[in-house]
């Protein structure tokens, strides 16, 4: 990597880490880009350079995020022999990623995201390879017969990834909920829907 990618690297990632923590402080529609450039040490100039709105650092953030997740949920789920535990560990390493973001910043997402616009388009499109890398997983099994063939890896995919979600808005919406109740009801139920797919 040349000295100039290596700057504009170290850049981005720090426009990104004053973006997280003020998106989680101030909420995204009251955060300011002039607060964002200052925090992260930057000209004005340059943070819209990078990034050209508030919608596209939310974007980025997100996609440094699926990214990790992918990454881990490939190296979690690579070794199972049982599909159920496939799913649990690669839904675990979403979590662990998931859970160790500030709550804050994930409510925010949540509310922002609720409203539409084009950044739900571009979360939507992140949400999906999350679901594409899931489906894969499930193809694996079905091929090796460890799944039945005539099950629709399609249904499959959302019945479990809306088990993901939703203790993920439960988690959000809820300050009581800790990460290891979030992670054990996941698992619980994943082996729940497992056991109705393939009896």
């Amino acid at each position: 990597m040349s000295l100039r990618q290596a700057k504009k690297e170290k850049t981005s990632k720090s426009i990104l880490e004053a973006a997280s923590a003020r998106f989680a402080a101030d909420g995204i529609e009251a955060a300011r880009m002039d607060d964002i450039a200052a925090d992260a040490e930057v000209a004005v100039g340059t943070l819209y350079n990078y990034f050209g709105s508030k919608q596209s650092l939310l974007i980025a953030l997100f996609e440094a995020e699926v990214r990790e997740m992918l990454a881990a949920g490939s190296a979690a789920a690579s070794h199972d022999v049982d599909p159920v535990e496939a799913v649990r560990h690669l839904f675990g390493a979403y979590l662990d990623i998931m859970l160790a973001t500030d709550r804050d910043l994930l409510r925010e997402v949540l509310r922002f995201s609720l409203w539409g616009g084009e950044a739900i388009q571009e979360l939507a499109r992140l949400d999906e390879e999350l679901m594409t890398q899931l489906a894969g997983v499930l193809s694996v099994h079905q091929e090796s017969g460890r799944l039945d063939s005539s099950l629709a890896v399609e249904d499959a995919v959302f019945v479990l990834y809306s088990v993901l979600i939703a203790e993920l808005i439960i988690y959000l919406s809820l300050d009581g909920v800790a990460p290891g109740t979030v992670h054990a009801n996941v698992g619980r139920r994943v082996r729940l829907v497992f056991n109705g797919l393939n009896p």
